[in-house]
């Protein structure tokens, strides 16, 4: 599948190829993850940090996560509560652990954090304990 669209900077891409061409000039894939580490390394270990200055976002991203999840999962969830499983999930790019908190935990007897950004992972330990 193929479609176009632009980066920040208002390049303009015609499909996914041309734009990771343009991303990782010589097709060094590593590149761009190092990138992106490096940004976030750069940002706050806050909540509006890793949000883009937007911390104050509406509860309404939890409250419908959570709608999804209660459907998505309902059988597993039964079993749980039935005390006849556990359930562990992991939060990939779990930033400073807001969706562990206000999503995951409810819902799951562990919650494994997987972060690149050595502050921003010490900083989810600290909210999160």
């Amino acid at each position: 599948m193929d479609c176009s669209g632009s980066d920040t900077t208002g390049a303009v891409f015609r499909n996914t190829k041309e734009m990771w061409e343009h991303e990782l000039p010589g097709g060094q894939s590593g590149d761009w993850y190092g990138k992106a580490v490096d940004y976030w390394a750069h940002q706050p270990a806050t909540v509006n940090g890793v949000l883009g200055g937007f911390g104050q976002v509406s509860p309404v991203d939890v409250r419908d996560s959570t709608v999804f999840l209660r459907e998505a999962a309902s059988a597993l969830l039964a079993e749980k509560a039935a005390g006849k499983r556990t359930l562990t999930v992991l939060d990939c790019g779990a930033g400073v652990g807001r969706v562990s908190q206000e999503l995951l935990l409810p819902f799951f007897d562990t919650v494994d954090l997987c972060e690149p950004v050595p502050k921003l992972l010490d900083q989810a330990r600290a909210n999160l304990t």
